[in-house]
């Protein structure tokens, strides 16, 4: 069985053909990362519109300012632990605005809301705007830890109505 695997293992070295790692290489890696993160956003925009002009998201709350919970359709293109660099990079490809990471010297402030650390992109989507009506995704990416900004601990996003 061992000498089975070892002749495989030889066979599909020689007919690979050998990789060679330099500069070209990382920067043909780089531009594939960047374009995957691309079509990422690409498919979240199209899922977020789809979802809206479907009904799937109700296009107008029964109340102004109420949020609907649109976390399953950002998490499946951003799930926890995706980096946070990568997350932000989808959300602002995607069309979001996304807001600085909080000041560190918040943690001493007493009447800082729990979550605090957390970074925000909010977006109003063209199709969801008209003269009486004014929405937007709202979505919020936690860390593990204030500071910690390199993984997403949880992914919580919304649509929101805010009225006329």
């Amino acid at each position: 069985m061992v000498k089975l695997f070892c002749s495989i293992l030889a066979i599909a070295l020689l007919c690979v053909p050998a990789l060679s790692w330099g500069q070209n290489d990382s920067e043909e890696i780089s531009a594939l990362w960047t374009s995957n993160l691309k079509l990422r956003a690409q498919e979240l925009n199209e899922a977020l519109e789809k979802a809206y002009k479907n009904g799937d998201i109700k296009s107008r709350p029964a109340i102004q300012n109420q949020e609907i919970d649109i976390t399953d359709i950002v998490a499946s293109y951003i799930p926890v632990k995706t980096s946070f660099a990568d997350a932000e990079t989808i959300l602002r490809e995607a069309g979001f605005k996304v807001e600085p990471h909080p000041d560190l010297n918040q943690a001493s402030d007493p009447d800082r809301p729990n979550d605090w650390y957390a970074v925000t992109a909010h977006m109003r989507p063209s199709y969801a705007q008209g003269i009486y009506e004014k929405s937007y995704y709202h979505v919020i990416l936690m860390p593990f830890a204030p500071g910690n900004y390199s993984l997403i601990a949880h992914v919580k996003a919304n649509y929101v109505w805010a009225g006329p």
